[in-house]
């Protein structure tokens, strides 16, 4: 979820069918999931979309794929 989400700097439509397919995600339902733990941590937030909050981690996360 994370690699999506900097992938895309601001994540929209996040449970739709085609993000799910285009990241390579288990479902929806995980999507969901996975943001309600990110948020909850304060790692991502929403602005017009998911965002992560800590830039040099997006960077970071960006060049080295988990």
């Amino acid at each position: 979820m994370l690699r999506a989400i900097a992938a895309e700097n601001v994540a929209v439509n996040v449970t739709s069918g085609e993000f799910v397919r285009r990241y390579d995600l288990k479902s929806p339902s995980s999507v969901q999931s996975a943001l309600k733990g990110l948020s909850g941590k304060g790692i991502v937030c929403t602005l017009d979309g998911y965002v992560i909050n800590d830039r040099l981690f997006r960077f970071w996360i960006k060049r080295n794929p988990i």
